[in-house]
């Protein structure tokens, strides 16, 4: 059984390596690994916002598909902008 440390926490990870199996490009794996959905663009990837958004609903339909469970939590304002994939 692998470890990962989540939110600072060590974790198992039984699902944790489905999941970055479902993840596609380097933006997937971040999200796997519990960056911010939208709040981390920067720069000219700022301009594709909604394409970003689209890649982070296919992963969750992805996880959903491999039967992978996960939580969304939100970002203090309680928006989709930062929220967080958990893999639990």
């Amino acid at each position: 059984m692998c470890m990962a440390k989540v939110d600072g926490v060590w974790r198992p990870c039984q699902n944790f390596a489905r999941a970055l199996k479902c993840a596609r490009g380097d933006y997937q794996r971040a999200l796997v690994w519990g960056e911010p959905i939208l709040s981390g663009l920067r720069g000219r990837a700022k301009k594709w916002g909604a394409r970003y958004s689209r890649s982070a609903w296919n992963l969750l339909r992805r996880l959903d598909q491999a039967g992978v469970s996960y939580r969304l939590e939100y970002g203090p304002r309680g928006g989709w902008h930062s929220a967080r994939i958990i893999v639990d």
